[in-house]
């Protein structure tokens, strides 16, 4: 069986990989849970604080290695793993990496480089395993201020370098909020607040309270429905796109470059750069052969 892969033989992807932040008591971990047919790994003891009705599985975790465990059960029945608190996971790869090698710890008790780069490639390698399992995985955390000089600064309270190389990895990063009664979330980064949005979300968006009997989906009707639904809409574009520049190369090698076949190439359907390609295509075809 051949390894190359048509465009429309490719898999559309349906996973998504975030974060969640912000300030206390707003429904953080309610709302990571908001994802379809979730699993807790409560890394912080918070599950009690969750409304009853909105609970989930969830497995108690107390070191990384209870995680790495998990990873190795049947996890069919979920289509979610929720990290609740990603600073507590951080806190307990350390705990793993200082055990196997001591040397990574400086004199001060503190990290070395060579220590978060061992903690940042245990978070790479988290990712990878959830995504081979087909799994979303959202991340939610406490935030943490930082000052310079007057300046306040928002950020997902992580210890040491780890916090940034984790942004790098996640599909979107909301900071929450609350706005006078209204509970918000923002993906848009700006100087105050980390944040990401590689999804096509909007910048802002109010969160709606959850009233006795209702679903919590606020995230899979939000985030990973449009997702998906655009995600099929751009696989579409690009595989228009290939069959248009597969059909300027047949009217090429059939009728060479004259007058008429011009034309039929600039009647074809103007996809993306579809047509700067076809010119490029009728230039080379022009050039004298060597």
């Amino acid at each position: 069986m051949s390894l190359i892969k048509k465009p429309e033989e490719l898999p559309i992807k349906k996973t998504v990989l975030g974060g969640i932040y912000g300030q206390p008591s707003l429904g953080k971990s309610t709302l990571a849970l908001s994802m379809p047919r979730p699993l807790l790994l409560d890394t912080d003891g918070g599950l009690h604080r969750v409304q009853a009705e909105y609970r989930t599985d969830s497995v108690p975790v107390t070191s990384y290695d209870d995680i790495l465990s998990v990873l190795k059960e049947d996890l069919s029945n979920y289509d979610t793993i929720v990290i609740d608190t990603l600073g507590k996971l951080v806190d307990f790869m350390c705990e793993k990496a200082a055990s196997e090698n001591p040397k990574l710890l400086q004199g001060d008790g503190t990290f070395s480089q060579k220590g978060w780069g061992v903690v940042k490639n245990y978070f790479k390698q988290l990712v990878k395993d959830l995504d081979r399992l087909d799994k979303n995985l959202i991340f939610v955390a406490h935030e943490k201020e930082e000052r310079q000089g007057d300046e306040k600064y928002i950020r997902p309270d992580v210890s040491g370098s780890s916090g940034k190389d984790i942004i790098k990895e996640l599909d979107f990063l909301g900071y929450m909020e609350v706005v006078g009664k209204k509970r918000s979330i923002t993906f848009m980064p700006s100087s105050k607040v980390y944040a990401k949005n590689s999804l096509g979300l909007d910048n802002y968006v109010e969160i709606p309270i959850l009233q006795k009997g209702d679903k919590n989906t606020f995230l899979t009707d939000y985030v990973l429905k449009p997702t998906i639904e655009r995600r099929k809409n751009e696989f579409k574009v690009n595989l228009n796109y290939e069959e248009v520049l597969a059909k300027a190369k047949e009217i090429i090698e059939k009728e060479g470059i004259t007058e008429e076949s011009k034309k039929k190439l600039r009647e074809l359907p103007k996809i993306n750069d579809s047509q700067l390609r076809i010119k490029g295509m009728i230039d080379d075809a022009s050039k004298p052969k060597a």
